[in-house]
This record gives C-alpha cells, structure tokens and sequence, in this order.
C-alpha cells in the first residue's frame, strides 16, 4: 500500500473524516474521495462511526497514526457517556478494541443526521476542521466561541450540506465561515448547559459534573451518570412535551436573545439544532434548580388532567420511561412532591393509585408512607366505615378527598398516623381494666362517668360505640380530684375501735341508697371522714372509721323518704321472699336496713333501689326479646353455659332465670347468625357454607354445633377484605 508523503497530527476532538479532507489537501489529490483506492472498499458516509478492525489498520498505515488515534477520531471514543455500569466488575473491566465499537442499537438516534451538517462558522473559519461532539444531537453549541451551532444555511435556509472542498454550502455556495450565528454568552442556562454537555462528552472543562455549575452537596447531578444525565435531557423533554405541553420552562423568553424557537412536532430526532438547544434549555432549568421545578411541574400536569389526553397516564409512562435504580432521584422528587400534595390537592388523588405501587418498585428499602382504608382499618382492627371518625377528629391523617363527589371516596391513609393511633388505642384501658385500676366494679365505672367523675375516651355513653376505652392518664386526673385530698393514715391499733374498709363502707351506703358517685362526692367533701391507707389513688386503700360512718348513715337517712316492706318488695319484683332472701345473699337486692347493729330492725328496700333492680335485671321473656329467640331456647342456653344467668335453678336454686340486660346486649352485639353473616358479607347461602368448611370464617365453638354463629368482628375484618 503507498503511504502519504505528507503527513498531519488530529486536532484536538477532530474527527476522522475532517481528518482525510486535509491530507487530501496537504498531499495534492484532487478527487474528495481520494482515499477509496488506497484502503478497502469502504462506505465513506461511515468515515466517522468506522467499525472494522482491518480499516483501522489500513489507515493506520496510510496515515502514520495508531489504531488508538484513529479511534479517537471516531464517534467510538464519545461511547462512555453513554455506558452505564451497575456492578464495579464490569466499570474495572477493560473491554476489546472490538468491544469499544459502537453499534446501531447503542442510542443510535442520538445521532446527528448524515444528510445535513451542524458546525461552528468561527471554528471552521480559524481552523477548517469539523469536531466530533459536533455529530451528537445533545451538542447544541460551541464551548469556544459560546455560539449556537449552524444546522441551516442562513442564504438559501436548506438544512446545510458541506461541499468540503470549496468549504461553502453546496446549496447556494455560501463560505461556511460566513455563515451567521446566534450568541448565547451571558445566557446563563446556556452557558450552564454547554458546559454540562461537553464535560459529560469529553470532560470540558473537567469531569462531570463540573465544579463551576453552582450545586449544592445533594444536587442529582452529582451523584448521576452522564448517561443519566443525557437521557434524562432527551427523554424527559419528549415526556413533558406530551404531557405539559404550556411548560413556562420552554418560552420564548427564556431563550437567547435573537433565537427563534418552536416547539418540536415530530420529537427530537428531526428537530433542529435550535429546537434542541430551546428543549435542552428548558430541562436544565428544571434540573439545575430542582426540585422545585420538578413540584410546579407535576402540580401543572395533575391540575390540567393531561393524564385523560393519553392512552397512558402519565405516571405509567414515567416509570416505563425512567426504570432502574439511576432514576431514584427522579422518583424520590415525584414520591416527596405526593407525600406533601397528598393531603391537601385534590387534583393529585387519581395518581394515588399509582403512587404506591411505584414506591414500592424504585423505593423498595422504603415502608409504604401511606396505607389503604382496607390496610389502615386491618391495622387498627376497627371497620373502614369507622375510619371517617377519626379523621374527622384528626386522629388520621388521610389523603385530600377526591375532585369529584362519589359514593365510597378513595383515600389513602397515613401510615405513620396509623401507627400513632394504633399505639394511642393499644395505650387505653378497657372497662375492665379501668374498673380494676380504680378498685371497683364495671358497672360503678359506668356510673361515675354517667355522674361526670370519670372521663371515658370513647364507649356508649360518649360516642355510641360499644366498646369503652379510658385514657390512663385521664383516670388517674378523675382519681386525684376525687382522693386526691383524702389524707394518708395507717389503721389504729386500738382493739375496742372498729374500722371499715371501702368496700364494706359501699355496701353500708347501698343501704341508704347512697351511690358511688355520690359517696365518693361526700368523702371528698369531708361529710364522711375517711382516709387512705397507702399512697396511692384507688379505692381498695380506702377506710373509715366505724363510729364516722354510723353517724354519715344516720345523717343521710333523715333526709330520705319511706322503704318498702319485704312483702312490698315482693309484690313489686313477683316473687316469693325466699327469692328476695336469695337475692338479698347474692347481693343484686341489698336493704337499706342491712347493718350489723341494728339486729332487730327488720329488712326494708329503698324504692328506687327495687326500680334499678327491674332495669338492670330481666326475665327470660325480656331475654328472648333481646336475643331474637324463644324463651326455652334461653332457658336451654342458661343450663348449657352460653349465656351468663344470675339467678336461676343450678344458680342459687330460684325458679326462674335472671340475666343482666347490658351484659346479654353485649354479648348479643359480639356474634351473628347465620343469615346476618350472609347478609353483611354480600354471599349466597352455598359461599358463607363453603367458606365455613374451608375455615375461612369458622363458627363460633360455643354453640354446641347446634347453630352457626359467627363473630362480629371476624366478620367485619372479612368485609374489608372482599
């Protein structure tokens, strides 16, 4: 093969084919495309993206330079900025010359077109060499001269075509060095972005991202690839061309003073070199100023309901788009801006159902911030229905209800809301445990907060619900208003003197129907002197004197009308007295005459005590009307144990059954028949059957078999999972 008499060195980021035009020059051939009978065949339009291994060193002996040169010449050296690595194996790695090649499928549109040139009219005037960033799309302007770069002959405004010999356009012959450009110094975006281009080309004026671009430390850019960086320009513009299409990022008045710019129709392949800078532009702002841009901008798409002009919403083609774990950034700015509209922009509220899916896909480390009103209702063990109540309250935090009224609003909740209440509600007491903290009864506990001395957090008396909930902190403030000023002394010794304990003291005043409530009021109020044994609020440490509390009966009798007598009693409760007797033993009925000194007094019955009595007690004709059944079905339940009597036969050996009206109630409200099962859940007769064999929904045991019941709130825990 001859070799070149005259020979030339590259200039810095020339490319192969600007290379060729001078030797033709320098070594006197006068065909431009004089090299085709020195090399083998070779396609001369592929110059600059050359390929195979034996051209190379085919020029490599033409020219005198190595193959490593000559591949710097080619478009294969700007491959890095395109690669992206996700194990350190394969960035330590050094590939083969072959490996290095860049192909068809390698962002090949990122490509600037073969049939038209792009150049800058002052470099080619001081050098004539065509540079090889100039043939990537994402290079919009000269790093040098900080001008837009020439795509279109200003004379005859065809796209520009090169006539490399004359050095002109072979339009209309225009020299190339004439041809007329738009600056964009102190054009602070461009400016901005032209040095973010180059450095993630080439490393000008150093390695990506450049220390000159004001960032702070946790600015995107610089944690990201340059692969990143240069799809997120390109396919970010081509997404919020569909989906913000009035983007204030893209005006005109952003843009370099003289600079004309429309929006691209057909993407960005075919667009010009300004219609690229103007997008480029456009997604800088955003990105060097982000998040802020980021928020405004999704703000403006969900506000606009671009979503309904699509086949896709536009959060399904921002995760088909940008998947993959160098788009966290991306998908952390969209989860914060959700987390903090969520709750007040109504017009995000169709992105929720997307929004933690996506989470949970390019955030998989992160809990889910938000939960369903399935999940919340699940975690709290309440009903989805009950949920409004507490956001009302401002117990949850739920996402803003929809734009449109519906039937069922579809929020979301707060998961650390949840988790708040959640810990809030396991923290109450329940009836029993505050009845045990204060040292009395259940039904005393009732009492006090009907009189106001307690304050329940929630129950039937409050809300309506049937489940009591107490505050401890609030028992423990109603305790200390009412013992609070009840003085500590240790029980005297003295063997002729008697003492009473609280619950002794309680029974002495059912016996002047004195309640609770108001037993408690008098001890605050000094009008019973009592006192406490140990330094602690409850009742159980309460004591009187017994000499105090005679003349505190005595005194509270004056004030009190006329008893009933035991036959009386009798007649008014439709029983025998040896029932009353039993009654009496069991302490349901207590006299008002029940004291130990007073042996000949004969028993009689505070009229409103035998009242209380008929409310609070029933017969099993009242049961089998509480319970929907007969009342030898609720004889028949008694004997076997299913629902709690008082009195009765295997009891205290009475005739008749007594249950407690508020205890059946509660235990009626916790179960459901059959046909009550099937109708809160929507199903057939056959599915609750199946579903009841497979264990899905197993009956109560407590039934003998005999009937299928089932718990309330198993089954309202299955309706929120249907």
């Amino acid at each position: 093969m001859p070799t070149l008499i005259n020979r030339l060195e590259p200039y810095p980021l020339e490319r192969l084919s600007s290379l060729l035009e001078r030797l033709r020059r320098a070594n006197y051939y006068e065909e431009p495309r004089w090299y085709l009978s020195l090399v083998p065949p070779i396609n001369d339009t592929q110059l600059d993206a050359l390929r195979m291994v034996h051209l190379y060193a085919a020029f490599a002996e033409l020219t005198g330079l190595s193959t490593g040169q000559l591949y710097n010449l080619t478009i294969h050296r700007l491959l890095p900025a395109f690669a992206v690595s996700d194990t350190e194996a394969e960035k330590n790695s050094e590939p083969t010359f072959s490996q290095r090649f860049w192909y068809s499928d390698q962002k090949g549109f990122y490509f600037h077109s073969l049939r038209s040139a792009k150049l800058c009219p002052r470099c080619w005037a001081e050098q004539g060499v065509l540079l090889l960033p100039w043939l990537m799309r994402h290079v919009t302007t000269c790093h040098i001269h900080e001008v837009l770069l020439v795509d279109t002959c200003g004379v005859c405004q065809a796209p520009l075509r090169l006539d490399r010999v004359k050095g002109c356009c072979r339009g209309c012959g225009t020299p190339l060095s004439e041809l007329p450009t738009i600056s964009v110094a102190g054009h602070d975006a461009s400016t901005g972005l032209t040095q973010a281009v180059w450095s993630a080309f080439v490393g000008w004026p150093e390695p990506f991202p450049p220390s000159t671009l004001p960032l702070p430390d946790d600015h995107p850019l610089r944690s990201m690839t340059t692969a990143t960086f240069l799809a997120f320009l390109w396919h970010g513009f081509q997404l919020l061309a569909i989906y913000d299409p009035i983007s204030p990022l893209f005006h005109r008045e952003l843009l370099p003073s003289g600079m004309e710019w429309t929006r691209p129709r057909k993407g960005l392949r075919p667009a010009t070199v300004a219609q690229m800078h103007g997008a480029f532009v456009g997604m800088w702002r955003l990105l060097l100023h982000w998040p802020e841009p980021w928020y405004t901008t999704l703000e403006r798409i969900a506000a606009n309901r671009t979503d309904s002009l699509e086949s896709r919403p536009f959060l399904a083609a921002l995760a088909e788009q940008f998947g993959g774990r160098q788009w966290r950034w991306l998908h952390q700015g969209w989860a914060d801006f959700m987390r903090e509209e969520m709750h007040l922009n109504p017009a995000v509220v169709p992105w929720l159902r997307y929004y933690r899916g996506m989470r949970a896909e390019m955030l998989p480390e992160q809990a889910p911030p938000v939960l369903s009103q399935r999940e919340a209702a699940r975690e709290l063990g309440v009903s989805e229905e009950q949920l409004q109540a507490f956001i009302a309250k401002g117990q949850l935090r739920a996402t803003a209800p929809p734009p449109r009224p519906s039937q069922r609003p579809w929020q979301l909740i707060e998961a650390e809301s949840v988790r708040l209440l959640r810990q809030n509600r396991e923290a109450h007491l329940t009836l029993a445990q505050a009845a045990e903290r204060i040292g009395t009864s259940e039904e005393l506990v009732v009492a006090l907060v009907a009189a106001g001395l307690l304050e329940a957090e929630s129950g039937p008396l409050v809300d309506e619900r049937a489940i009591w909930r107490f505050e401890p902190a609030r028992v423990e403030k109603g305790l200390e208003c009412l013992l609070g000023d009840v003085p500590i002394r240790p029980v005297p010794l003295d063997k002729g003197r008697r003492v009473r304990y609280f619950p002794a003291v309680q029974r002495a005043a059912t016996g002047v129907r004195r309640r609770l409530p108001q037993l408690l009021l008098d001890i605050k109020s000094g009008a019973l002197p009592a006192a406490r044994l140990l330094d602690r609020l409850s009742l159980n440490v309460l004591w009187c004197d017994d000499v105090a509390l005679l003349g505190y009966l005595a005194n509270v009798r004056q004030g009190q009308g006329a008893f009933l007598s035991v036959n009386a009693t009798c007649e008014r409760l439709g029983c025998k007295p040896t029932t009353l007797r039993r009654l009496y033993g069991a302490g349901l009925l207590i006299p008002v005459t029940d004291d130990t000194d007073l042996k000949d007094v004969r028993h009689q019955y505070a009229e409103e005590d035998v009242a209380a009595f008929l409310v609070r007690y029933i017969t099993s004709d009242e049961a089998a009307a509480i319970l929907g059944v007969t009342r030898l079905t609720v004889q028949g339940w008694a004997r076997a144990g299913r629902i709690q009597a008082v009195t009765g036969p295997e009891i205290d050996g009475s005739h008749a059954y007594r249950f407690e009206k508020a205890a059946l109630a509660q235990w009626r409200h916790e179960r459901l028949t059959f046909g009550e099962t099937m109708a809160l859940l929507n199903v057939s007769k056959a599915t609750l059957d199946r579903w009841a064999k497979q264990g899905r929904l197993a009956p109560l045991s407590d039934m003998d078999q005999k009937q299928r019941w089932f718990a309330r709130a198993e089954v309202e825990r299955l309706s929120t999972d249907l």
